[in-house]
């Protein structure tokens, strides 16, 4: 079965009726929906935002294997200036009723909880994946760095070494010794 959405909070499935899986496709074309998106993950404008997948029952689990891109615009915190970057994220996860620990898990897959209705709420696990792969501090590529260096440039001088003074006393305390004797 194959399905078309608008808008990610429609991507929801009861993993009961995974008789068969579900190939679906999400793609944002509602300019208010995706203000709201911009508004709700601080950007200044989210453009293409597209999700593609498969929701499948395996090993008695509802699964999910997707790929979401999306082209956002942010605010650089270097220069101030609004620039757009595009990403492009591959997602795995299972979804699982809330506090059961998994027994099929690998490093590569998250996992993520059934609402508490128990359904699998696809459309929020793309948003959320989307929102942790934004940086934290936005910054335009190609800006040269604005500090190169913390705190003043000294030039390296050459400073006696303090034991030098301890060696010249003992080669002197040598040399007094031998002179006595």
């Amino acid at each position: 079965m194959s399905e078309q959405f608008n808008d990610a909070a429609e991507l929801i499935f009861d993993p009961v009726d995974l008789n068969e899986p579900i190939d679906f496709r999400l793609q944002v074309e509602s300019d208010a929906v995706k203000s709201a998106l911009a508004q709700r993950f601080d950007l200044e404008a989210v453009g293409d935002l597209v999700g593609e997948g498969r929701l499948e029952l395996r090993h008695g689990l509802a699964h999910l294997k997707a790929k979401a891109t999306a082209k956002v615009t942010m605010v650089c915190a270097v220069s101030l200036e609004n620039f757009t970057q595009d990403f492009e994220l591959a997602l795995e996860t299972y979804f699982l009723p809330e506090g059961e620990l998994p027994a099929l898990q690998d490093d590569e897959s998250m996992n993520e909880p059934l609402t508490e209705d128990g359904r699998a709420d696809v459309g929020e696990f793309l948003l959320q994946s989307l929102s942790l792969a934004l940086p934290d501090i936005p910054r335009k590529p190609g800006l040269e760095p604005m500090v190169k260096s913390f705190g003043p440039q000294l030039e390296a001088e050459e400073k006696p070494n303090p034991f030098a003074a301890l060696a010249d006393l003992k080669l002197a305390a040598k040399s007094g010794d031998e002179g006595e004797g």
